[in-house]
C-alpha cells in the first residue's frame, strides 16, 4: 500500500477528520526536507503501539515524546504563532454574528464553516507556513521524518476527540472560548432588547398570503427525507446556558436529559407511525 493511499484510507475511515488533518499534513510535509509521506506507515505503527507519549497541547505549541526502535524516547516540541488578543476579539465578533457558530461550539461541536469565520476576521484557525512553524527535538536527523509522522497520527486522534485543540494551539483554551461566547450572546441579547426589530411589515405581508401559505409550488411525492433523533442527546439543553437553579442545577439537568430522550423517542415513533396519538 502506498503512503498516500494509506493517508486517504485512514482519513476516510473516520480516524481523522479530513478537513483539518490534511492541512496539518501539508504543513508538516512541507517542513521536513523530502516530506513525510514515506514515513506515514511506520509512523502510524508507532502511534498504534502507543509509542507517542506525554502529548500535551499548550497555547502556541504541542510537546510530546516518541519512542523509536528501543532507542529510548525523544522529545518533540512543535511551535506555531498564537493569534493576538486583537485577532481573537475580531474572531469572537464574527462567531457571535451567527447563532449556529455559538450553538455548535457551546454544545462542544466544531462548526463546519469555522474556517470561514476565522477568514472573515482576517486570520486562520489552522496554522500555515506563514505562522512560523518551528520544531525543537533531540531526535536524530535520520529519524526526524518518522517522529513527525508519528506525531501527526497522534494529533489526528486528539483532534477527533477534542476539536478545541485547535483553539488551544492558537492561544484560546476551551473554557475561555465558551466563556467568551456566552458573553457575546448576553451582549447581543441586551442590544436586541434595547433596539427590538419592527416585525409589523412582515406580519402584514404574511396575512396577505394566508390563503396560499400552505400550498406547495411543486409535486413533493418524490421528495426524500429521514426521520431520526438528534445525534447529540438533549442538543437544545447543551446549547443553552446552565439553568440558574443553584444547588438544583445538576438534578434538573439530569431529569431534563432523560425527558429529552423520551420525548425524542416518542416523537420519532409517532412520525414513523409506530405509535398512535
Amino acid at each position: 500500500m502506498s503512503e498516500i493511499n494509506l493517508l486517504s484510507k485512514e482519513l476516510q475511515a473516520g480516524k481523522c477528520s479530513a478537513k483539518y488533518e490534511e492541512k496539518f499534513y501539508s504543513l508538516l510535509d512541507n517542513y521536513h526536507p523530502g516530506g513525510i509521506s514515506k514515513f506515514l506507515e511506520a509512523g502510524l505503527a508507532l502511534h498504534k503501539d502507543k509509542k507517542v507519549l506525554d502529548f500535551v497541547v499548550r497555547p502556541g505549541h504541542i510537546s510530546t515524546r516518541i519512542q523509536i526502535r528501543h532507542q529510548g524516547s525523544h522529545s518533540l516540541d512543535i511551535r506555531v504563532q498564537e493569534l493576538s488578543s486583537e485577532k481573537w476579539a475580531e474572531v469572537f465578533l464574527v462567531l457571535s454574528s451567527k447563532a449556529i457558530y455559538s450553538a455548535k461550539l457551546l454544545s462542544q461541536e466544531m462548526p463546519t464553516q469555522i474556517e470561514e469565520a476565522f477568514a472573515q476576521a482576517g486570520c486562520q484557525l489552522i496554522p500555515t507556513d506563514d505562522d512560523g512553524l518551528r520544531i525543537r527535538t533531540d531526535c536524530p536527523e535520520t529519524e526526524l521524518g518518522l517522529a513527525i509522522a508519528a506525531f501527526y497520527w497522534k494529533l489526528c486522534e486528539r483532534l477527533e476527540q477534542d476539536p478545541f485543540v485547535l483553539f488551544s494551539l492558537r492561544g484560546m483554551g476551551r473554557e475561555e472560548t465558551l466563556a467568551r461566547l456566552r458573553q457575546c450572546r448576553i451582549a447581543r441579547k441586551e442590544k436586541f432588547q434595547e433596539h427590538p426589530l419592527d416585525l409589523s411589515t412582515h406580519f402584514s405581508s404574511l396575512q396577505a398570503r394566508s390563503d396560499s401559505f400552505w400550498d406547495t409550488q411543486r409535486d413533493l411525492s418524490s421528495a426524500s427525507y429521514s426521520i431520526r433523533a438528534d445525534e447529540l442527546p438533549a442538543a437544545l439543553l447543551r446549547r443553552l446556558d446552565s439553568l440558574p437553579l443553584y444547588d438544583l442545577e445538576d438534578d434538573a439537568e439530569s431529569l431534563l436529559d432523560e425527558a429529552y430522550v423520551q420525548v425524542a423517542t416518542r416523537a420519532q415513533g409517532f412520525a414513523l407511525g409506530l405509535l398512535k396519538m
